[in-house]
């Protein structure tokens, strides 16, 4: 029984030696952080990576949510292209932490490397969220919308970007490219086959492919996408929107039918259907289909107090006055749509005419003159203040 009683004193005594221990090793590595911090960051610098993180594993294990150490050990292994690892490392860094930025935008990047598109969209809006300045961030996301043909989504972020930066003039010239930009299906498409190859459960993908396909009139796969886009993302509105367009237009009318009439019904992750002029376009397709052409003409007065300057909506509109017997309104109406018909093209024409960096007073004007007439009224206020400061 003594020895029992010396073997548990003993053991009990090893472990608070082993507790003291472990406990004077934490106050010292804690207390050295910012040095050590300091050290591993200048050997990132000059891209001592493995250093880096060697000098950090201590920290990081006694402090498992440090955020600043955290965000160089991702660096580290980015730097490294281990992007798998740089996630694993940067996923763990605190959202409420002023590190969560930057390691966002690395984040991010290592998602994009590995062709995880929406995981990066994901932590760029969470960038956003927490960082509403964060130029960057939005910029990555324009940079990744446009090549998806998400022009509208790309624009309200230059719009966001230009009401926290209201004095940068280069928004102005982004917003212009983003408005004019053609959108071309070929390259864009060969790269989403790669993604998609590599992650076929993404559904902004497929729908990109879903759009691209039937641009380039490869209706058969553009058919199978959409469904597939449909299956991944039931609850997503653009989804709903576009695939319901594409069906109606290769005469599946009994698909598209389906589509907008649950719509009104389903509360979507990305807006809502009654809010969205697409939505009542196609209201509008099916009404005029159908002959009902007083409630065609609703349904396209409800689009156009969404985007009362669409020239697609307004000719459409002057198309069913004409059908109801209203001509005098139509041709009215017609005369303000060649105006924006022209004037569209006219801002094409100029701003591939145009050198950004090197504009003329006239051309700021006209610019101002043609966005003044397309509804564009911010952004012909703010060309008008670039005029003014051009020589």
């Amino acid at each position: 029984m003594a020895a029992r009683r010396k073997l548990v004193w003993l053991v009990a005594l090893l472990a608070l030696a082993c507790a003291a221990s472990y406990g004077v090793v934490g106050w010292i590595v804690r207390s050295s952080a910012d040095e050590t911090l300091r050290e591993a960051g200048d050997q990132l610098t000059i891209n001592e990576t493995k250093s880096a993180r060697e000098r950090l594993h201590w920290l990081i294990w006694f402090e498992p949510e440090n955020a600043e150490a955290l965000l160089t050990v991702g660096i580290s292994h980015h730097i490294e292209k281990n992007f798998r690892e740089a996630i694993r490392v940067l996923e763990r860094v605190p959202t409420d932490s002023s590190e969560f930025e930057e390691a966002g935008l690395v984040l991010a990047r290592s998602f994009l490397l590995e062709h995880e598109l929406e995981r990066a969209e994901s932590v760029l809006k969470e960038c956003l969220r927490r960082f509403p300045r964060s130029d960057p961030a939005r910029e990555e996301l324009i940079q990744l919308y446009m090549p998806q043909h998400r022009r509208r989504a790309a624009i309200s972020l230059l719009y966001d970007r230009w009401s926290h930066f209201p004095d940068d003039l280069s928004v102005l010239k982004s917003l212009l490219k983003a408005l004019v930009e053609p959108l071309t299906p070929q390259g864009p498409s060969i790269y989403f086959a790669t993604v998609n190859s590599r992650h076929s459960d993404q559904g902004s993908v497929v729908l990109a492919m879903a759009r691209m396909t039937a641009l380039l009139g490869e209706e058969e796969r553009a058919d199978r996408y959409f469904k597939q886009a449909l299956e991944l993302r039931p609850n997503h509105l653009l989804t709903q929107l576009l695939s319901a367009e594409f069906f109606w237009h290769r005469g599946d009318h009994q698909r598209a039918r389906h589509l907008v009439g649950s719509m009104s019904m389903m509360k979507f992750d990305d807006g809502d259907a009654q809010s969205d002029d697409r939505y009542w376009a196609l209201v509008a397709k099916i009404r005029e289909n159908d002959g009902e052409l007083e409630d065609a003409f609703v349904a396209i007065q409800n689009a156009l107090e969404i985007r009362p300057y669409e020239y697609r909506l307004l000719s459409w509109k002057c198309g069913l006055l004409r059908k109801m017997g209203r001509g005098d309104e139509a041709r009215n109406l017609a005369a303000r749509v060649s105006q924006i018909s022209d004037a569209a093209e006219n801002l094409i024409l100029l701003a591939n005419e145009a050198d950004l960096e090197m504009l003329t007073r006239e051309q700021c004007r006209e610019f101002a003159r043609l966005l003044k007439i397309l509804g564009y009224h911010d952004q012909s206020s703010g060309w008008r203040v670039v005029m003014e400061h051009v020589n």
